[in-house]
Order: C-alpha cells, then structure tokens, then sequence
C-alpha cells in the first residue's frame, strides 16, 4: 500500500500522495476473570471480548504489532485486596518502558483505611511499534483484582503510521 489514490481511466491517471494507511485498524479489548496477579508477573488477560487479527495472545500476554505505527493502550485496572502500593510497567519486547505504567502509591501522611479496600488504576499511552514488536504488562508491585473484566481491562489499538 504505497498511500497514493489514482484518479482517472485505463489510459492516464492523476496520483493524489498520501501516506501509507493501513486498511483494518486492528485492536484487542481484553480483561482478567481467573484471579489475581502478583508483583514480578505478568498480566495475561484470559477473556477477549475483542481481538481483531490476533494481535492479542492469551498463552503469553503479548500484543503484538502486525504492521509499523502508532499503538494506544489504556489499562483500566483495580489494586488487589488492601494493596496501596500496586505498580504496573509496560515492556516492549521484554524490555520496560520508562512511561505509561498505572500506579496508586500511598504517601507518608496520608491516612487511608485499606479495610476492605481496592484501588482504581489508569493509564494511557501512545507507544511507535515496529511490525513484530510486543507489548507485555507486568505488575511490578503489590498485586491486582482479577476476577471480573470490568475491574481489570486493556484496550491496544492501531492508531496508524506515517
């Protein structure tokens, strides 16, 4: 797909540039429903409401670029039973990115009941992937719910390239 539109008939055409697309923007919405993740793992989200072309794995938690571009991913997540310092991080291709990771981290000074309590987590980012690039999550600190895919979803769309 060169991004170009021809205009005209078999004999001439006028070419009209335009960037490379990509014609089916794939994305994955997925959550957890078979219980909760402990720091120094993995989130594999074992329910797929969506996952268009495949780009989400459910054995390894990988989603994975199927063309070069612009990926958004938004983790709506809830912290484990009483855990006020739940910490996630992005990986790509096992390697952890600086940014976008979803935190809820209680300073000193602050007095919050944890009885019975579970923190919201939220996180966007817009991430360049190559073709074949992967992204993991990974919970890097206390743990999260996972027993209902309200509580715990990502979303990983193809925004496009240029």
């Amino acid at each position: 797909d060169s991004g170009n539109t021809r205009v005209g008939n078999s004999s001439y055409s006028t070419i009209i540039a335009g960037y490379p697309s990509y014609p089916d923007r794939p994305f994955a919405m997925v959550g957890k429903t078979n219980g909760r993740v402990y720091s120094g793992n993995y989130v594999i989200f074992n329910y797929q409401a969506y996952n268009d072309q495949s780009i989400y794995n459910s054995s390894n938690g990988r989603f994975t670029a199927p063309v070069a571009g612009y990926y958004l991913f938004t983790a709506t997540l809830l912290a484990g039973d009483r855990d006020p310092a739940t910490n996630t991080r992005w990986y790509l291709n096992g390697s952890q990115v600086i940014w976008g990771a979803a935190h809820f981290n209680v300073g000193s000074g602050i007095n919050v009941n944890t009885t019975n309590c579970r923190f919201g987590l939220s996180c966007q980012m817009i991430y360049w992937m190559n073709s074949g690039n992967y992204m993991n999550l990974k919970i890097i600190g206390n743990s999260i719910y996972g027993s209902s895919p309200i509580h715990s979803t990502v979303v990983c769309m193809y925004m496009g390239g240029k």
